[in-house]
């Protein structure tokens, strides 16, 4: 009997309870911690480069072959201002970890495509130092009356 007491009370003794608790909770913490902090970071450097290709090709579809709209009454995309115009404005706007992919016109339609490297912090602990995506936009001119009340 003395010797079950004595195991029951080594069981209820709770020193070094919460050692062992910190050793295994705080590297996950912080593990957690990182993964926030950078899968933020990497959703935010998403949207801006999304926000930039979508305002890029915006750009590009406002540049419109004006002597044929004064010749016809019609509108038609300068291809080469579209794409000059959609290019400068990426260059202007973007920051070091977006580069242009490419810009298709075709039609009345602007295709820009961009490549986002984005940089890691907690992430190079496991190896990964950058992560990239790419995004692509495509925007067209919008003209005339297309509906009652416009």
């Amino acid at each position: 009997m003395k010797r079950l007491c004595r195991v029951l009370d080594a069981i209820r003794d709770e020193r070094g309870a919460y050692l062992a608790f910190t050793v295994v909770a705080l590297p996950l913490a912080l593990t957690l911690l990182g993964l926030v902090i950078d899968g933020g970071l990497m959703f935010r450097a998403q949207r801006r480069a999304i926000a930039l290709t979508s305002a890029a090709a915006h750009v590009g579809a406002q540049q419109i072959d004006e002597d044929w709209f004064r010749a016809t009454n019609q509108v038609r995309l300068d291809g080469g201002r579209a794409a000059q115009a959609a290019s400068d404005f990426l260059a202007r706007n973007a920051t070091e970890d977006i580069r242009l992919d490419g810009i298709a016109v075709w039609g009345d339609q602007v295709r820009v495509s961009a490549v986002a490297d984005i940089p890691t912090y907690f992430m190079r602990i496991f190896g990964i130092a950058r992560v990239r995506f790419q995004t692509s936009a495509a925007a067209r001119p919008e003209h005339g009356i297309e509906e009652l009340g416009q």
